[in-house]
């Protein structure tokens, strides 16, 4: 009874010794936010040319988008459809730029949280558009 209490306890220790760490990536948050930045300049420059192919490239396949009105709660397709029908009308001007932008990193820096603020002159309101890009090795897409 001893032997077989001892050979489990033997047992136990090895499997647990020989538990290898997974190595710690260091991340630079100040190249991440760059490439972040850069990300989101390229994306709001696509909505101001109404280029929207370009823009919903950015987009991964759930999106979810919240705008400011109560109706305005759209899938990837919802928003689609709506620059789509934003691009087709020439008669207003998009023209906006990014007053404030927020990058907040998580500690492994494989998520963020960016915040732009700007206001669009042809509705005449201020947007708080909010993206969360996921892990760099796969892209920065947008949710």
């Amino acid at each position: 009874m001893k032997l077989n209490f001892r050979l489990l306890i033997l047992a136990v220790l090895l499997l647990f010794s020989c538990r290898q760490k997974a190595p710690v990536v260091q991340v630079d948050p100040e190249l991440l936010k760059g490439q972040i930045n850069e990300l989101m300049d390229k994306y709001n420059a696509a909505l101001n040319a109404r280029d929207v192919t370009m823009a919903v490239s950015f987009y991964s396949d759930d999106l979810l988008f919240i705008g400011t009105d109560p109706s305005e709660f759209l899938d990837k397709k919802g928003i689609t459809d709506g620059w789509t029908q934003m691009a087709a009308d020439s008669s207003g001007s998009i023209g906006f730029s990014v007053d404030k932008r927020e990058i907040r990193l998580d500690k492994p820096g494989t998520s963020a949280i960016v915040v732009d603020q700007y206001t669009v002159p042809s509705v005449s309101q201020d947007s708080r558009p909010l993206h969360m890009p996921p892990d760099p090795q796969g892209g920065w897409l947008g949710h």
